[in-house]
């Protein structure tokens, strides 16, 4: 395979260059490439890697002088780091009729790369998204840059702890092509580690790579999860902040999004907004009360536990909801309380006819004993309580009643196993914990970093954080963060 990708048998793939257009330094870079020992590559590469990173998209698409194919030349294994820099630049330009061709070298090299040389170019790592993304809508395959992506991850990182470039493009194609169960393996391991000079990574990675993972959640009605990763993303955790001194004073649009979501997911999980962890910034938490007046309204309605003047508000909130994109999950919130409402009868209550279910959670008739039934059927079904649907005949009418029984907690999901699971994920992370405080206790930055932070108040005095958030907009200039 890699003879054929050396150039005995792979046919070049058109750089889209003009005629003529050659590069003698194009030729020095190569050979650089080529010369370069394996058991002293990080030193030699020096000086091959700061010459392509001066090289604009144009030249890195060139041949050589002699009209070679650098893709024909470089092993992609051997030499990952011009490589990278090569097939990229060829896939970012990609047309629909050399798109397939590209992909499978690309695929191919995702699959053979040298780790450590491609993180020798931690600002050129994300070209393997972009340039994925262009294949993908170039071949009209929304499904293409999947596999790839989690490839390029998990081969980075095994353990799978530490923010990549790669992640949040992943986490975005998966919502596009609503692959919602597909990333669940990488997103279940915690990110505990982010590291710019290796990955690459900016505040925006890691914003848009929480806020599109609990969308993920979200899809999977786990929302729990969703909810850990919306406060992340609303309050940009001490782990990023310290790693890259992230201003937490000035809300971003992406951690108002977040928020919004965050309150919605906390009226389905907990039937209240949940209070943010204490380390949040005052500023930041008053920022969003101010901000939101219409979520806190739907909150303190939900807690009322009104159905009809939820709903109502519901309705006249759609506007609103609809422009943030959560109307959808507005309407969950709606049968969350219905939800509620059903599993607090089963304390009052052995046997209720279902008709009086309806009557009980709107006494406006709005809510049929049919819905009723379908909603017992997924209480049910989800373990959220324990019942029977039974089939009585009474002076010759026949009816439908709940019979709720006592709940068996074997079959709850906080059984001793699913306990022991998360005690283990916990230990986990508690060691991975133990030794990133032990290597900051030893980096002098850091300290000096923690010192200023301390005299401030834990708020930092960083005011770039507009630069860092440069976020891409619609063409009806709405915040993309979906």
């Amino acid at each position: 395979m890699s003879e054929a990708f050396n150039g005995t048998s792979y046919r070049p793939v058109s750089s889209g260059q003009r005629s003529g257009d050659r590069s003698p330094q194009l030729d020095e870079i190569i050979a650089l490439l080529q010369s370069v020992d394996p058991n002293d590559s990080e030193i030699q590469l020096k000086q091959p890697k700061s010459m392509l990173a001066f090289m604009n998209e144009e030249q890195l698409r060139a041949y050589t002088s002699q009209n070679l194919d650098p893709l024909t030349i470089l092993s992609p294994n051997e030499n990952s780091l011009g490589y990278l820099y090569f097939i990229t630049a060829r896939c970012c330009a990609a047309t629909s009729e050399n798109a397939q061709q590209l992909f499978e070298l690309l695929s191919h090299f995702i699959s053979v790369f040298d780790v450590q040389q491609v993180l020798g170019a931690p600002a050129r790592i994300e070209f393997i998204a972009k340039a994925l993304d262009t294949l993908a809508n170039g071949l009209k395959r929304p499904l293409l840059p999947i596999q790839p992506l989690a490839d390029a991850i998990q081969r980075l990182n095994p353990e799978l702890n530490t923010l990549t470039t790669l992640h949040a493009p992943l986490v975005k194609a998966c919502l596009i092509s609503k692959m919602y169960k597909y990333p669940l393996s990488i997103l279940d391991s915690d990110i505990d580690h982010v590291d710019p000079t290796i990955y690459g990574v900016t505040i925006v990675d890691f914003l848009e790579y929480h806020y599109d993972a609990s969308l993920i959640y979200i899809g999977n009605k786990q929302f729990e999860r969703a909810l850990d990763f919306l406060s992340i993303a609303s309050i940009i955790t001490i782990l990023y902040h310290f790693a890259i001194s992230a201003p937490a004073n000035i809300p971003s649009a992406i951690q108002f999004e977040a928020y919004k979501k965050y309150c919605l997911v906390s009226l389905i999980q907990d039937g209240k907004i949940r209070i943010l962890p204490k380390y949040t910034a005052t500023v930041v938490d008053k920022g969003f009360k101010l901000q939101y007046e219409h979520y806190i309204t739907i909150a303190k309605a939900y807690e009322q536990t009104n159905i009809s003047k939820f709903d109502e508000l519901i309705l006249s909130f759609k506007g609103t909801l609809e422009q943030d994109q959560n109307f959808g999950l507005a309407k969950q919130c709606a049968v969350a309380l219905r939800l509620k409402k059903i599993k607090a009868l089963t304390k009052v209550y052995k046997k209720v006819d279902i008709q009086d279910i309806a009557v009980k959670l709107d006494p406006k008739g709005k809510i049929t004993p049919f819905q009723v039934e379908q909603m017992v059927v997924r209480m049910i079904n989800t373990d959220q309580i324990s019942a029977t649907i039974l089939h009585v005949v009474t002076d010759g009418t026949s009816r439908k009643m709940v019979s709720f029984h006592d709940i068996d907690n074997s079959r709850l999901p906080n059984t001793t196993q699913h306990l022991q699971a998360e005690w283990k994920r916990v230990a986990a992370v508690s060691e991975r914990t133990a030794k990133i405080d032990k290597e900051k206790g030893l980096d002098k930055a850091f300290q000096s970093k923690f010192m200023v932070l301390s005299v401030h108040g834990g708020q930092s005095t960083s005011m770039q954080y507009e630069e860092d958030i440069d976020l891409p907009l619609s063409k009806e200039g709405k915040l993309s963060v979906i």
